[in-house]
């Protein structure tokens, strides 16, 4: 069994979070310098690379420039670390891979541990970032949505507790939307524990295989998780190009088992689960120590991405899966109040979504005394109102077809072949429609 098995992610957000930018460096790169460091990833590469074969080309290609001189003119750290992470990928396009000048990250490598006793302040880092968690709320027609941008990892104190407690809010939701449109990865563990409340019984998750001890660790759902499951509610997913790694894994394992739709971009392309090496005082190689292993295709993500059901671009990708979630709910309605409620959302978001642009002419036109309504032209808004009530603004749907706000129902107007508008028809809920005609 793996034991331990980080995403970049983690790590990756840890140390921008407590190391103030590093001044500019006055560190000399030499020639035994630099040959030193790449003799140290050579060794990391065939000790540790997923794919044995890819680790003896990348050394042999450095090993190459090394001897022939071309890493010579870069005297800075900075240049010569980019260079080299340049060099790893062209051979394998792993992402992952990343040759990182980091004297202070490695300082703080040397004396801090996540699993042991963590810093202070790595913990109050992450708890100042809500643990990923930035947005939890039910949207109109109770649909669940929550926007985190990692999965941390649980055993910091507060994180596991953040997962539940966003779990829990959602726990009445009749459909849940995971946006990881700017979540780049994290931890494995997380993932098993937000899974878990979107399963009942067993279901198998993911492996990982750690080349390292060359022994492959499963996830399954947790047997037991804090609070109710969401087990039959629809999920949706939001991804983009951004989506890398552990949200990608997320993603995917779901994607496998059929129990969620993915709206938006194909995702980054990440699956190796990664390490940080200490190279000498000065550098750290990120490197790939294994791979995901979906037990459903028996494949990975890498250097595909997870490829969503419907793909639209990642700013459209809440509109569309919002859109999807409660056609999904309307269908299955039986009461006719709710039937109503998620129609009028509905057209709501239908006309949100549309940004039809009405000419400014037209919209004066339509403005007048319609019986006990008015309809009214105010800075280039159309409102609705009905007597001494409220004013809705009018969201169009096409020229003559707009929603009214919140409420939802649909007011359409009648216009001739000359222009005059004679009237509307307020069309409240499918079969309720009411005539208003002009004053």
């Amino acid at each position: 069994m793996i034991r331990k098995v980080f995403f970049p992610i983690l790590v990756a957000l840890m140390f921008p979070a407590l190391t103030p930018a590093q001044p500019a460096t006055q560190i000399a790169m030499d020639k035994g310098l630099r040959k030193s460091v790449v003799d140290s990833v050579s060794k990391l590469l065939a000790d540790n690379y997923v794919f044995p074969d890819k680790a003896l080309a990348m050394s042999a290609l450095l090993r190459k420039n090394i001897k022939s001189g071309a890493y010579d003119r870069l005297s800075s750290p900075e240049d010569f670390a980019a260079r080299l992470t340049n060099d790893l990928r062209s051979v394998t396009k792993d992402r992952h891979l990343a040759v990182i000048y980091g004297p202070q990250r490695i300082a703080q490598m040397r004396c801090d541990t996540i699993y042991g006793e963590s810093l202070p302040e790595i913990i109050r880092a992450h708890q100042r970032d809500n643990f990923g968690f930035r947005k939890v709320e039910l949207l109109p027609g109770n649909i669940g949505y929550i926007d985190f941008r990692m999965f941390d990892n649980p055993l910091l104190p507060g994180a596991g507790a953040a997962a539940v407690s966003a779990m829990n809010f959602l726990a009445n939701a009749q459909a849940v939307i995971f946006d990881l449109r700017r979540n780049g990865g994290g931890h494995p563990e997380m993932i098993q524990l937000i899974s878990t409340y979107l399963f009942e019984g067993e279901a198998h998750l993911n492996d990982l295989y750690n080349r390292p001890t060359n022994l492959t660790q499963q996830y399954w759902i947790l047997p037991w998780v804090p609070g109710p499951r969401l087990a039959k509610v629809p999920v949706y997913i939001l991804t983009s190009n951004y989506t890398f790694s552990g949200a990608e894994e997320f993603s995917n394992n779901l994607r496998e088992l059929k129990r969620a739709t993915i709206v938006g971009q194909a995702t980054g392309g990440g699956a190796h689960p990664v390490d940080f090496k200490i190279l000498n005082d000065l550098f750290i190689l990120k490197i790939s120590i294994g791979r995901a292993i979906n037990p459903v295709s028996k494949s990975n993500w890498e250097g595909t991405g997870v490829q969503p059901h419907v793909k639209v671009s990642a700013d459209s990708a809440l509109d569309v899966a919002y859109l999807m979630a409660l056609d999904t709910l309307l269908k299955s309605a039986v009461d006719p109040g709710e039937i109503q409620e998620l129609s009028g959302i509905m057209a709501v978001k239908q006309a949100e979504f549309a940004a039809v642009k009405v000419p400014e002419n037209l919209q004066r036109r339509y403005a007048g005394s319609y019986g006990i309504r008015t309809i009214s032209h105010e800075e280039g808004q159309l409102y609705y109102r009905r007597e001494q009530g409220p004013k809705w603004k009018l969201l169009p749907l096409s020229e003559k077809c707009f929603v009214v706000d919140e409420v939802g129902g649909q007011v359409l107007f009648k216009v001739d072949n000359t222009g005059t508008v004679s009237g509307f028809d307020l069309i409240r809920a499918p079969g309720d429609t009411v005539r208003c005609l002009r004053q």
